[in-house]
């Protein structure tokens, strides 16, 4: 197979959207498992904002396949110590409901731990990895991350993390040499605000929320 890995801009906004909200929408675990009512409209809006914001630092990687198009993708931003606005997305582009604060609230604890054990000066974050279905288990996942890891060390940052929630990508990245800096077990997770376990419905083998990393 021919592909090309390249960086994204906002002329792949749509292609982009296509793929993570018909892909990473509708299996990302915290989805999948949730024990709440919730809609499957809020997700695409979410994830389509999401997108959208992440593609306009310009640090965004896609595969192409010759003849299929985007195939896969990580959208990318830069946290600086000095400015945590680049990675204030929830605030921007999550509506006020059940299940968004509660994300909120787990991606808030993950995120303190990074900034209280690694206290990154200028972070390269990878997230929302999207794979299309016809090319998965062939590695693009890994050219993704190899391609990120080769951005973040020309930006300059001392870190490249990730907060996973699929067991198979966690394996991958541990295979390219991260570590664990924290994990959350989502079965037995339970958010105080909300009075419940909001993901205890998630299936093997994708019960851990974790934070990834790797020093540059």
């Amino acid at each position: 197979m021919d592909f090309k890995i390249e960086r994204l801009n906002m002329d792949h906004q749509d292609k982009v959207v296509e793929l993570v909200t018909s892909t990473y929408t509708k299996s990302e675990v915290f989805r999948a498992g949730t024990t709440m009512s919730v809609s499957s409209d809020l997700f695409t809006e979410l994830d389509t904002a999401r997108a959208k914001a992440k593609l306009e630092q310009g640090l965004s990687v896609g595969i192409f396949h010759e003849k299929n198009g985007l195939v896969a993708v990580t959208l990318n931003v830069i946290r600086l110590k000095s400015n945590n606005s680049s990675y204030q997305e929830t605030s921007a582009v999550y509506e006020d409901t059940h299940w968004t604060n509660c994300t909120v609230r787990i991606v808030e604890q993950l995120r303190s731990i990074m900034e209280t054990k690694l206290d990154p000066q200028k972070a390269f974050l990878m997230s929302m990895t999207s794979v299309h279905p016809d090319f998965r288990r062939i590695g693009l996942s890994k050219q993704l991350a190899l391609k990120c890891e080769e951005l973040a060390t020309e930006e300059g940052c001392d870190y490249i993390i990730s907060m996973v929630s699929s067991a198979y990508n966690l394996q991958g990245l541990l295979k390219l040499g991260y570590s664990i800096a924290g994990q959350i077990d989502l079965r037995t997770y339970y958010d105080d605000v909300a009075g419940t376990k909001p993901y205890s419905a998630c299936a093997a083998p994708d019960y851990y929320f974790t934070l990834c990393y790797k020093a540059l």
